[in-house]
This record gives C-alpha cells, sequence and structure tokens, in this order.
C-alpha cells in the first residue's frame, strides 16, 4: 500500500442511567454533547476530534489529521486486533515507539518489528 492511512476510533459515549434521579437534566447534557457547539468546543479546547459532523478543528495539525482521516481512515487495528496474540502487537508497537522517540531506531524499523511480531500468530483471511 503507498497510501498512507490514519487511525482513528471514538474512545467513550455517553448515556444517561434509568435509575438517575436526574435523568431530564442528564438527557439535556446529553442532548446538548451531540451539537455542533459543543463539538466544536471539544475540538477546540482538548484539541481532539470531535464525533459531531461538520467540526472544524482550529489546531492546523488536528485540522490536517481530521482531513486525511476523512480521506484514508482505518479503525486503530494494533489496539482493536492485535493484541490478542503472542507477542503483543500493542506491546510491540510501544516499546518500538519508545524507541524510536530516544532515537535509537526510526520508523521503518518500527512497522517491520511490529510486522515481525504481529506475523507470528496473526494470518489475514483466518
Amino acid at each position: 500500500m503507498t497510501t498512507p492511512v490514519t487511525p482513528g476510533w471514538a474512545d467513550g459515549s455517553f448515556g444517561v442511567n434509568a435509575k438517575s434521579a436526574h435523568q431530564a437534566e442528564a438527557l439535556e447534557l446529553v442532548k446538548w454533547m451531540a451539537t455542533p457547539e459543543f463539538g466544536q468546543l471539544y475540538a477546540s479546547e482538548l484539541k481532539q476530534l470531535s464525533a459531531v459532523p461538520g467540526v472544524t478543528p482550529p489546531d492546523p495539525l488536528l485540522a490536517e489529521m481530521a482531513k486525511n482521516y476523512a480521506a484514508n481512515g482505518a479503525p486503530y487495528t494494533l489496539l482493536v486486533d492485535f493484541r490478542y496474540g503472542q507477542p503483543n502487537g500493542d506491546a510491540v508497537f510501544r516499546d518500538e515507539v519508545q524507541k524510536m522517540l530516544a532515537g535509537q531506531t526510526d520508523p521503518k524499523a518500527v512497522a517491520e518489528s511490529v510486522q515481525k511480531g504481529v506475523g507470528q500468530w496473526f494470518k489475514p483471511g483466518n
């Protein structure tokens, strides 16, 4: 594959407890959290991608990430699919990225290490 992909995922959800003494207020809050106003605040203040459609991140790097994710998004498969065998893909990736950030390796070597580790037990199509 020559087209870079940008992984992403939703790391939380919100709901209202059926036994809450303040169901109406909680429901009002959750409904507001689905509005463009909240979505824009979320992206602007937390510098995170918002799940609310139509939000434009003001941070240039986050805006570029959002654009790339929209064009070539991919699920966060390392977390979801590659942590159930040995060696654990998530652990291999974490360790290799730490080495990369310390200047002990490069991105290509990180990818090769993850491929080698996960390739020991993960077989596509099975």
